[in-house]
Order: C-alpha cells, then sequence, then structure tokens
C-alpha cells in the first residue's frame, strides 16, 4: 500500500466512526452529517444538497428491484415535475443566482410558496407525529445557508 492509500483509508475510517457516532445520536442533523462527509463548497447549502444527492450515503434505502438508487430528498425540479403532471399546476423553480434557486407559478418568483390545497402524502406532510417537514435537494437564494423544504402547512420554503 502507498503512503495516499494508507491516508486515505485512514481518512474513511476516521469519518465512518463520526458518522457512526452521529447515528447513535438521536438528535442528528443534516449540518451533522454534511461537515463529516467533508464536501468541499464554500456555500453551507450546497454541501447540504451534495449529501443529499449523494447516492453511497443513501445506498441502504434502495430497494433491489424498486430502485437503483436512493437519495435524501428530491429536488425542487423533481418535485415540481411530478406535481405539476398529477394537480396540472404551473409551479416552476429558476437559479436565481449562485447562491440558488426562487419558486413560483408564472411570473411572480419568490422564496416561499404554498403548494395547492392537497392531503396528498406523496407531496406534504400529512401529521406531524414523526415529521413536520421534508428537505428539498436545492438551495435557497435567500442565503448561501439555506435548502428548502414542504412543512406541514403546505408550504415550500427556505
Amino acid at each position: 500500500e502507498t503512503k495516499m492509500k494508507k491516508i486515505e483509508k485512514e481518512l474513511r475510517r476516521k469519518q465512518e466512526q463520526e458518522e457512526l457516532k452521529l447515528k447513535e445520536n438521536k438528535g442528528i442533523t443534516l449540518i451533522a452529517l454534511v461537515i463529516t462527509k467533508k464536501y468541499s463548497s464554500t456555500h453551507e447549502s450546497m454541501k447540504s444538497v451534495a449529501y443529499m444527492l449523494d447516492i453511497k450515503a443513501w445506498d441502504k434505502f434502495a430497494v433491489t428491484g424498486k430502485a437503483d438508487y436512493a437519495i435524501g430528498g428530491p429536488t425542487l425540479e423533481l418535485l415540481f415535475k411530478s406535481y405539476n403532471q398529477k394537480y396540472e399546476t404551473n409551479y416552476v423553480a429558476e437559479a436565481a443566482d449562485i447562491a440558488g434557486y426562487k419558486v413560483g407559478s408564472g411570473t411572480a418568483l419568490e422564496y416561499d410558496l404554498k403548494l395547492s390545497n392537497t392531503g396528498d402524502p406523496l407531496y406534504v406532510i400529512t401529521s406531524n407525529s414523526n415529521a413536520v417537514a421534508y428537505w428539498l435537494a436545492s438551495p435557497a437564494n435567500t442565503n448561501t445557508a439555506n435548502v428548502f423544504c414542504v412543512n406541514s402547512n403546505r408550504s415550500c420554503v427556505r
């Protein structure tokens, strides 16, 4: 083994130990997981997005025969494409600048959006007993630390 391979192996071992410690902690957060992965963006939101889209991090959730891979949450584009097709709406996500997206329907793009009145659990949290929101793998334009989520009020917020 070369010296570089040994260093890489040791770094992987340390990362795995940190991840195990975090998993044992019931207060685990997305940011804590991002920190252990050492993603290299200067924007915290992009580190979160990178982690959520890291198929290796979510591999254990991919069900053989049903999915080739799993991710930590959909992107705004995935959410809106599916939602628009099912409910004949016109929600869009548009990159506002390097920091992230704005969302809306039509020409009025904002930082928040309320999905149409639906109780469809595929798109919204219908009960706060297990979660109050789910994260989207898309950075919000408000600042370099925010990502979007969909909460129990059907709001797509940053």
